[in-house]
């Protein structure tokens, strides 16, 4: 079993997914409305080697930027990981961003192409013949879209693309100090600022949270944050798989599913991680509303 240094997210996945292939790190609670949709250590690398390959099929070098443009899905974990395989760097985007906002963030990002939900394309459609440098767009499909996918021109399904074997691409993203993804600030002041966010400092801290928080090996981290911000990613989805902890996430945070996502996964494992579950309400009350 190979030994890979965990200051690089894709090495960080391999490792687990060597170590831990069947736990289940990653839960998108269903809200009630939808199953649940569960992730192993061995499913994400799976699947992130596979969206690497559609990556790679688009044209996308290392060092070049892409967006993610939806709230939070498994799809959009594997899409990280799938980055860092190809060596490029993701850019997270709230999937209710439009206008003047979107077309900032996509310009300024230089962005080459878009991973966005259904329910997102509409924002985009509206200024995809502005972008010279945006080259291609890859629909994920889900139970919000307005209308097919097929209805968007020169959009393409990833479920069509993905392959159906996973393929064994080698880890591209090999300088731990390079960039992982460039995040946006929200921008409430001005123009949002995009700030690099390289594999080591979010593996480090990731890794630091664990004593910040005092998680315990069964503890299950939850947020309903938006994966676009650096609190879920990091205090609740990294700390989750660095540490081998079974994260959940509510595509979209609301208060009635606070309270109904501690009860079912003490019913599933025990514990629901009261300081993530504080962390999510408390920065929940203080987020700015979509511009």
């Amino acid at each position: 079993m190979a030994s890979r240094p965990d200051n690089v997210l894709a090495n960080v996945i391999a490792n687990r997914a060597e170590a831990l292939p069947d736990l289940e790190v990653l839960t998108i609670d269903g809200g009630g409305v939808r199953p649940d949709d569960v992730r192993t250590f061995r499913q994400l690398w799976s699947n992130a080697q596979r969206m690497a390959g559609v990556l790679i099929d688009q044209g996308l070098q290392p060092g070049e930027h892409f967006a993610l443009l939806m709230a939070n899905h498994a799809e959009f974990v594997e899409a990280m990981i799938a980055a860092s395989v190809v060596g490029a760097v993701f850019v997270p985007i709230d999937p209710r961003t439009k206008g003047d906002k979107l077309r900032f963030m996509l310009d300024n990002a230089r962005c080459r192409g878009v991973i966005a939900a259904d329910y997102a394309l509409d924002n985009l459609a509206d200024m995809r013949d502005e972008r010279s440098e945006l080259r291609w767009v890859i629909g994920l499909a889900t139970d919000e879209g307005p209308r097919p996918l097929s209805d968007y021109p020169c959009v393409r399904s990833l479920h069509e693309l993905l392959p159906r074997d996973a393929p064994a691409l080698p880890i591209q993203a090999t300088d731990p100090d390079g960039p992982m993804q460039l995040i946006f600030t929200s921008g409430t002041t001005g123009d949002p600022k995009g700030i690099v966010m390289t594999h080591r400092r979010y593996c480090d801290t990731s890794t630091a949270v664990w004593k910040l928080f005092g998680y315990e090996p069964h503890d299950r981290p939850y947020s309903g944050l938006s994966l676009t911000h650096a609190n879920a990613q990091v205090l609740t989805l990294g700390a989750a798989l660095v540490g081998g902890l079974r994260a959940v996430l509510s595509r979209r945070f609301t208060k009635s599913r606070l309270s109904s996502s501690r009860r079912e996964c003490r019913q599933r494992s025990g514990k629901l991680s009261s300081v993530a579950l504080a962390c999510a309400l408390s920065n929940s009350m203080a987020r700015p509303k979509a511009g």
